[in-house]
């Protein structure tokens, strides 16, 4: 959408502006000034009853009940509009309000009756409280909410009261008196800066910026829909300083066009409040966001996509300081974030685990797979988060977030084995039955998986095996004289995949085809020492192909260093926990999404991990099974890339794109939120052990104490006793 008279290029403070308010503003200036033409403005509305979710939207102009009359007229329940020649634009008054709407899709008298009778039911319509109803479901949970927009102040003006319409402008005398009050029946855009904890005290300024013509020629706009109820479902706009101040060059109040030689800016978080006086004597203040129980919704929905999206404050106010943007403070942030925001991700992350275990439970038998990750680099790590994943249809099914600041946690080393016996715990809670279960090599884990769940096939994960292996001929490789292992480190991974997954459960099998790798090496291809495989299983080589090979010698460094990683013990010991070729390689997958979340340079509190945890899990498990994107001719789409391992045989790779994400769930939570806050409703909060509130194992001292110590004891000189440089 373009509108008039904008500018975009003007360098001064951006700000937030929710639809309705905005429009609703432009759109009455615009009846009164006849110079701020925005163009060609058809207020024609279409709307496909068959497009609308009733599970997600709100009433569409089937819900008579429920709609306003003028949408209906617009939305020509009451007539329809045409766009022939000779049309005129008509006119309706209000006797409630003195509010005029400028409709040009009355073309006859009747129409101009029915569309004056609609001003008039309309007016009594925003009077009521109780008009708007807003259904929304969840793909695991369908929810009944009613949503009604915040019940206005009263406003009590000494001189006489004057109505307020559209929540938007309040007109009143010189002297006023604004009485804030809860009753459903009052109508008006409340001025709750003082309950605000971001509010900013007014401050007269004039801009005396210039405004600045657009690069392209404006284009005319067609509003194609009726604003939202809802603020979580209308459009948010960046507006410049500039061009918002053009829009207060006239008084707002309707029937006076008098210069404005008064105001008064102020902040509320990302709200702006603007009071105006003109030359007339008319006061005015306008507000660029609906308020929610006396919240800015801006404030509100601001502070929920930052989390749901997986960003942090830290982010959002080093790019919103660029742009000179104001914002929602950061103490409201992290109060809307406890109040509003961790209850409604973990009630949608446990109706999705609900969903999860009842299908779980009607499985016999099922393969999981585990690991832990640490929220920082090193064996210094505060939280552990222990996973589990189907390895069937690759859900997150269970996880557990552990912390050192818990009286019941040792170290850090100790929290990856607490956190497997927790997950598996809560599944055999559940009735899940757990047959094969994957892992790494943990040597801690291996003894719990034999001696506490013997029932429980304990495989290990082939991909931490084979990165073993690597790790240890790219080092043997480094040294004089072994540079040609380098060309068969490759080969040497792919073949332990090929012996895992053809061993056929057999784990002596697996080991002959594994140790079958040393005579490969040097060019033999059949043996005799084996009891079940005695030969290659690759095609015979052409005297070409052995030619080109670097087939390694017998004797050598290069090849003793083979013979020695492949006949390791330990490396023998634990073949036989890969028969079943599972790998967690989902699962690593899954510990990258989460960084997006929950990046380890960053700290969280333990209920911050748990939500962004559960985003993680939700955004994981909501988008398996996506297909590979196609270009515009129907052709699969690749990413040409190059490998990061080790080794110096790397070559290009192709890899899949996939489509792109989707996120309807946020949608739903955006609206929870907002039905949250507008009928103080309460969520409960995820269950969490009672830790310490720091990992500290002493006693915190006073501060004034630990500044003198430091500087006593620090081994950097003050600058005031550092000696003069001669």
């Amino acid at each position: 959408m373009y509108i008039s008279g904008l500018s975009s290029l003007n360098m001064y403070p951006l700000q937030f502006y929710i639809e309705d308010n905005f429009l609703t503003f432009y759109f009455q200036l615009f009846q009164k000034s006849p110079s701020l033409t925005p163009g060609s403005v058809h207020d024609k509305v279409s709307q496909d009853d068959d497009n609308v979710d009733p599970g997600h939207a709100f009433p569409g102009p089937s819900e008579d009940e429920n709609m306003s009359p003028v949408n209906k007229m617009l939305t020509g329940d009451m007539f329809s509009s045409s766009d022939g020649p000779g049309r005129q634009d008509t006119q309706g008054v209000c006797s409630h309000c003195s509010r005029s709407l400028a409709v040009s899709d009355a073309s006859t008298q009747t129409d101009m009756d029915l569309l004056t009778q609609a001003i008039e039911k309309d007016h009594q319509y925003a009077m009521s409280a109780d008009s708007i109803v807003t259904t929304f479901s969840r793909k695991q949970q369908s929810n009944v909410v009613q949503y009604q927009p915040d019940p206005s102040p009263s406003m009590h003006i000494q001189a006489q009261e004057k109505s307020v319409t559209n929540n938007v402008i309040m007109d009143y005398e010189e002297e006023v008196q604004l009485d804030f009050c809860d009753s459903e029946s009052e109508v008006g855009e409340p001025d709750n800066t003082k309950d605000d904890p971001d509010y900013v005290q007014p401050e007269d300024y004039s801009s005396d910026s210039d405004t600045s013509e657009c690069d392209s020629e404006p284009n005319d706009f067609t509003i194609c829909e009726p604003v939202p109820e809802n603020p979580a479902e209308q459009c948010k706009f960046l507006v410049f300083e500039s061009s918002l101040m053009e829009l207060f060059q006239k008084c707002q109040k309707n029937g006076c066009s008098a210069e404005v030689i008064s105001m008064q800016k102020s902040l509320s978080g990302s709200r702006l409040i603007v009071k105006t006086k003109c030359a007339a004597g008319c006061n005015s203040v306008w507000s660029s966001q609906p308020t929610l129980n006396k919240m800015g919704a801006g404030n509100l929905l601001l502070s929920a996509a930052v989390l749901f999206s997986g960003n942090t404050y830290s982010r959002l106010h080093d790019i919103a300081d660029h742009l000179h943007m104001p914002i929602v403070g950061e103490t409201q942030f992290y109060n809307i974030q406890r109040r509003y925001l961790f209850p409604i991700v973990n009630e949608t992350w446990l109706s999705m685990q609900t969903a999860t275990f009842s299908g779980l439970c009607k499985v016999q038998k099922i393969v999981l797979s585990g690991d832990g990750r640490c929220d920082s680099p090193g064996h210094c790590a505060k939280y552990l988060t222990y996973s589990l994943m189907d390895e069937q249809t690759g859900f997150i099914v269970e996880f557990t977030i552990l912390s050192t600041a818990d009286p019941n946690v040792k170290n850090s080393n100790a929290m990856e084995p607490m956190g497997l016996r927790q997950c598996l715990d809560s599944l055999k809670g559940h009735n899940i039955n757990i047959a094969v279960f994957t892992t790494d090599r943990h040597v801690t884990i291996r003894k719990i998986m034999r001696v506490e769940y013997p029932e429980i096939v304990h495989q290990f994960d082939v991909w931490h095996l084979v990165k073993s292996i690597v790790k240890k001929l790219c080092a043997a490789a480094k040294q004089k004289g072994n540079e040609a292992i380098f060309e068969w480190i490759q080969s040497i991974s792919n073949h332990l995949w090929w012996c895992a997954e053809s061993c056929g459960g057999d784990a002596e099998i697996l080991i002959e085809k594994w140790q079958s790798l040393i005579y490969h090496t040097v060019g033999i291809h059949s043996w005799h020492d084996k009891k079940k495989f005695h030969q290659c299983a690759h095609a015979p080589l052409s005297e070409e192909d052995k030619r080109q090979t670097s087939w390694l010698r017998v004797g050598s460094s290069s090849h003793d260093a083979v013979k020695k990683a492949v006949q390791d013990k330990y490396l023998l010991k634990d073949l036989p926990h890969v028969t079943m070729f599972c790998h967690t390689g989902q699962l690593e997958m899954y510990h990258s999404l989460l960084l997006k979340y929950a990046p380890k340079r960053q700290h969280f509190s333990h209920e911050g991990m748990v939500c962004r945890t559960q985003l993680a899990a939700i955004d994981h498990n909501y988008h398996l099974g996506r297909q590979q994107a196609t270009t515009k001719t129907g052709e699969p789409r690749y990413n040409i890339v190059y490998p990061k391992h080790l080794g110096r045989n790397k070559k290009w790779v192709a890899k899949t794109v996939k489509e792109r994400k989707e996120y309807p769930y946020r949608e739903d939570m955006m609206k929870d939120v907002v039905a949250m806050r507008v009928h103080n409703l309460e969520k409960s909060h995820a269950s969490l052990p009672a830790v310490n509130a720091n990992i500290a194992r002493v006693e915190k001292p006073s501060k004034s104490d630990v500044i003198a110590r430091t500087r006593q004891n620090t081994r950097f000189a003050s600058k005031q006793t550092m000696p003069d440089v001669v």
